[in-house]
């Protein structure tokens, strides 16, 4: 265990550093305007607030991420370049070992790094989508290293959970066989969280705050590191579940009378997984409406000739006939029309911003609008 050595930081943080393309840039603008515009990106958000509490050289931004995460910010318990392969993840920085910061994570909580934005949405946007990894070097076994993501808006409420437990470092989502680990992460901790996403709805007349934090627990060894991206969204529906696994899905018809399941491809590198759902084939119906032919005629025979006969002359009436012509009519039956809609949708994101502003108690940031 040890701590950070100001001159060392400047010596060996200063520039960006790269992994298979996974691209680190240390931020220690105190403000956390930069930051702040690193996790939230892209249209429809406007970052009115924000604040950094974190040790030097511990928190930066990425581009490339793992796991199909693209470009966010990162927050860790020890030194950024702890998240390469080749760096150090054994990195006391004490950063709130005084429990000034116990109210982000727990109260064993150690090295810790928090971010907090205060955001509005632009009209025609409801909500916000996080996507977000936590990563590890905690043995299986050993203490439970904690994210937050608390949700101030009017009560502050923890929504960092998978499926209703905490996520930390021994939860079940960061645990065998959900975690992924090296080769198949681009970071340098032991194991990650597959790529999770959560939604969070809102509206353009309130204001939303949220903190991001990243605490060791216990003691500051075995260090973690949180990886962030959100961006608004015009479809937000509230994941009542908390953060879903962030797959691509897949859909794909058996067929007739083979049984559906589901497989799964996990990420790795820097490429999301994928879910691809086995589907049994639809039922058809099909009608046909029988034709029906109707044949209708009338025929008046022709009349007989009638002869009289007298002595003193002769007459005969004339003959006549008279003949009705044949009518026929046919009736067939209606045709079917099927019809398919098909609908499609797309996000896109990216814009930063560098803008400080005077820190405040680190328990309860002071909210500033700029």
């Amino acid at each position: 265990m040890k701590s950070i050595a100001a001159a060392r930081l400047a010596a060996s943080l200063a520039l960006p550093v790269l992994c298979h393309g996974f691209d680190l840039t240390e931020d220690d603008n105190s403000g956390g305007r930069s930051m702040a515009g690193a996790i939230f990106s892209g249209p429809g958000i406007d970052i009115v607030n924000w604040d950094k509490f974190a040790a030097l050289g511990a928190v930066g931004t990425f581009e490339d991420g793992p796991f199909g995460i693209g470009n966010g910010a990162i927050l860790t318990t020890g030194e950024l370049t702890g998240a390469l392969p080749e760096g150090d993840r054994d990195v006391d920085n004490r950063n709130g070992d005084d429990g000034s910061l116990n109210y982000y994570c727990d109260a064993s909580g150690k090295n810790a790094a928090v971010i907090y934005t205060g955001l509005m949405l632009q009209p025609g946007y409801n909500g916000l989508r996080i996507e977000f990894i936590f990563a590890t070097n905690e043995a299986d076994d050993g203490n439970p290293d904690t994210i937050s993501i608390l949700n101030a808006f009017t009560t502050t409420t923890q929504l960092a959970k998978f499926k209703g437990q905490r996520i930390t470092a021994q939860s079940l989502i960061a645990m065998s066989p959900n975690a992924i680990s090296p080769p198949d992460s681009v970071t340098g901790y032991a194991r990650s969280t597959p790529p999770l996403v959560l939604t969070i709805p809102g509206s353009s007349e309130s204001q939303i705050d949220l903190y991001f934090a990243v605490c060791d627990s216990g003691d500051g060894q075995n260090d973690s590191a949180f990886l962030i991206k959100g961006y608004a969204c015009t479809d937000c529906e509230l994941t009542p579940d908390g953060p879903e696994v962030n797959y691509v899905k897949q859909t794909t018809t058996l067929e007739r009378g083979e049984t559906p399941y589901t497989q799964t491809i996990p990420a790795s590198d820097t490429t999301s997984g994928t879910f691809i759902y086995f589907v049994a084939p639809e039922e058809t119906t099909t009608t046909t409406a029988a034709e029906e032919t109707t044949l209708a005629t009338t025929t008046n025979s022709p009349i007989d000739a009638t002869t009289e006969t007298a002595p003193e002359s002769t007459t005969t009436a004339e003959t006549s006939t008279a003949i009705e012509s044949t009518g026929t009519t046919t009736a067939a039956g209606p045709d079917t029309t099927t019809k398919a809609v098909t609908s499609d949708q797309e996000s896109s994101t990216d814009i930063t911003s560098d803008q400080t502003t005077t820190r405040s108690s680190p328990c309860r940031p002071r909210r500033r609008r700029h």
